[in-house]
């Protein structure tokens, strides 16, 4: 009897060690309040870029550009965007300048691989043709993908989910 109750406190002893050295291994998701900052921040950059690139009627170098965005961007994302600037540069058209965005909602999807996933509402305010009846403001839903390298987090991509005209 004693042998049968040693041997069911060292399973029970084993189980619990087993989970608790898999719950150390568990990804910890960031608060979204340390995360909102760094998001401001990431779109507030790739914004003036935009518009610099605008402005400059394609005085500015793919390098330079690159050396800017790759302290906030990585990944699919960043090579979307060089590919992006660089047609930009080369094929200047209508693009709108962006006047100012807000990010009205920011809530946390999930943490997966390394990637934080966000659901976001951006409030873009664009330079547009108002005199046409043209809206200027654009409401748009994303997820957003966050990675972080060496305790910084970069954005990594993002999908448009629903976009409303205001």
């Amino acid at each position: 009897m004693k042998r049968m109750l040693v041997f069911f406190l060292l399973l029970i002893l084993f189980s619990s060690h087993f989970q608790s050295i898999f719950a150390a291994f568990q990804e910890e998701e960031p608060h979204i309040d340390t995360l909102l900052p760094r998001v401001q921040e990431i779109f507030e950059v790739r914004t003036e870029v935009w518009n610099k690139i605008l402005e400059d009627s394609g005085k500015r170098s793919l390098t330079k550009i690159q050396e800017e965005l790759v302290q906030y961007v990585e990944g699919p994302l960043l090579r979307e965007d060089m590919r992006t600037f660089k047609q930009m540069l080369e094929n200047p058209t209508s693009y709108e300048k962006i006047k100012n965005f807000r990010i009205d909602e920011c809530s946390p999807l999930e943490l997966e691989k390394g990637i934080m996933k966000l659901h976001m509402n951006i409030v873009w305010e664009l330079e547009s043709y108002e005199d046409y009846g043209i809206s200027d403001k654009t409401s748009v839903n994303y997820v957003v993908e966050l990675s972080e390298n060496n305790g910084k987090w970069f954005l990594w991509n993002y999908r448009v989910v629903q976009q409303m005209e205001n």
